[in-house]
């Protein structure tokens, strides 16, 4: 049975690969998937057409996060399923920040070599316009429910391009939207999470094969548990243990670091060879900084719409104010996860090993300054994959509610969900989760990305109102 499925999966894996990563000839010597160049046009667009200064409005975000108008804390009653602002930021990180992020950056270091770690921050930069007007469409056209607000991609879809007169199109991206969405909750989020969860404790313990049983059942188990508490439950837990997590990462990243502190320059100038001297200019940088771009953006998920759909439940009422504390995502990910991640595997020199591949070679890499650094690593996966098919559950349910108009199969959804994450860790494949995860998370460009284009003039006048607000602001004091 086993088998039949993972055929089956291997070659919706192929015809999906053929479709959704068609590759577009650049400078004749590299290859871009159509669908990533996309994504890449999005977030150009966006960056000069707003006039972002991504360092200034970085700042300005973090201030309205730690202000009052980030925590946004309501006594509204008619508002008992909402979170803030901080919480909403935190649980997408934690939807972002998982196992995809740290053996997603060691599997892009270890294809496109050492120079993926310097484009990864250029990279964040570039999600950061998009991130922001995906979020104001979802806040802006969110609907309060039941003491809980609807919003994400699904909702602008519909109704923001129904305002232009393309309601049968906006239909149409919306139910193609959830569909992709739901489906594609069952691979990265859910199997893959787990596949490297019970990977690293397997290996770790040399637990038997119903070892691996037990292990996958009991992460499951859990994640339905708290799913099926709502979005207060999710955004406490989320918020909170991805904090935690973070924390202790860096400080053991900085261990590292300074156990190897007579190879950083070394580390440094490696790291600037292969980003800018890797064979030619044009193929080689392209082909890098593709790598780079292609991780990150899997990674934080922008254009994805996944944190429209849980920035929407915020608290906060202004929509411009809710995308700038959401726009710190991509610069917070790529920072504190994928650049740390990239360095210490790098300056370790685990990135070149053979034999090792995803999470196994950052586990090495702090295993090389002391053996209980990994463990740390193994008992922190589990947090990790549970922050991520927490907030992909959630994702995905919510998208088969507004399909269905129902929340009686919720539960039913809740648990298949977490049957594909059990299936997941008894799986010992790492390819096959990584290209389903390839093929339909950024098949979520697709409807997404055109969507927001198409909305586009409402994000550029709310943009341009809230600054001439912030300026004539400035300008009286």
């Amino acid at each position: 049975m086993l088998e039949k499925i993972i055929s089956a999966v291997e070659k919706f894996n192929e015809i999906g690969m053929s479709i959704f990563w068609h590759n577009v000839n650049f400078f004749s010597e590299t290859n871009v998937p159509a669908i990533l160049l996309l994504g890449f046009i999005g977030c150009m667009y966006f960056m000069f057409r707003l006039r972002l200064n991504c360092i200034t409005h970085f700042v300005h975000g973090f201030r309205l996060l730690l202000g009052s108008g980030g925590h946004g804390s309501t006594s509204k009653p008619e508002e008992k399923q909402s979170i803030s602002s901080f919480r909403a930021l935190f649980t997408s990180i934690a939807g972002a920040a998982g196992l995809g992020n740290i053996a997603g950056i060691a599997i892009g270091v270890s294809i496109g070599g050492p120079g993926v770690v310097f484009w990864i921050l250029v990279a964040s930069i570039i999600c950061m316009p998009l991130r922001f007007a995906e979020v104001y469409l979802g806040h802006k056209y969110r609907r309060l429910e039941n003491g809980e607000h609807q919003g994400g991609p699904y909702w602008y879809m519909k109704y923001g391009l129904e305002k232009l007169g393309l309601g049968r199109f906006g239909s149409f991206l919306a139910m193609s939207y959830g569909i992709i969405l739901i489906v594609s909750a069952y691979g990265g989020p859910s199997s893959f999470q787990t596949n490297q969860a019970v990977k690293v404790f397997a290996e770790s313990f040399n637990l038997p094969e119903y070892g691996r049983y037990i292990a996958s059942a009991v992460l499951s188990g859990f994640v339905f548990f708290i799913t099926i508490g709502g979005i207060r439950r999710v955004g406490h837990y989320c918020s909170s243990a991805v904090m935690f997590f973070m924390s202790i990462y860096l400080i053991l990243c900085i261990a590292v670091l300074g156990y190897y502190h007579d190879r950083v320059w070394d580390c440094v100038k490696v790291v600037m060879l292969f980003a800018f001297n890797y064979s030619s200019f044009y193929g080689g940088v392209i082909a890098v900084f593709i790598m780079a771009f292609q991780r990150l953006q899997l990674a934080n998920e922008t254009g994805f719409g996944t944190a429209a759909s849980i920035h929407s439940n915020s608290t906060q009422e202004n929509s411009v104010k809710e995308a700038l504390i959401a726009m710190i995502c991509p610069v917070i990910d790529a920072v504190f996860v994928c650049f740390v991640t990239g360095v210490i595997i790098v300056i370790s020199g685990s990135a070149a090993k053979q034999g090792l591949e995803g999470i196994m070679v950052v586990q090495d890499a702090l295993k090389s300054v002391h053996p209980l650094l990994g463990y740390f690593l193994t008992f922190s996966i589990p947090l990790v994959a549970i922050n991520v098919m927490i907030a992909w559950s959630y994702y995905g349910v919510k998208n088969l509610e507004f399909i269905l108009k129902t929340k009686k199969f919720s539960v039913v959804y809740l648990a298949s969900f977490a049957l594909a994450g059990f299936v997941g860790g008894i799986i010992d494949n790492l390819k096959i989760f990584v290209d389903f995860c390839n093929v339909l998370s950024f098949a979520l460009l697709l409807p997404n990305v055109i969507a927001v284009l198409l909305l586009r003039k409402e994000v550029l006048s709310a943009w341009n109102e809230y600054s001439l607000n912030i300026r004539y602001k400035n300008d009286k004091n």
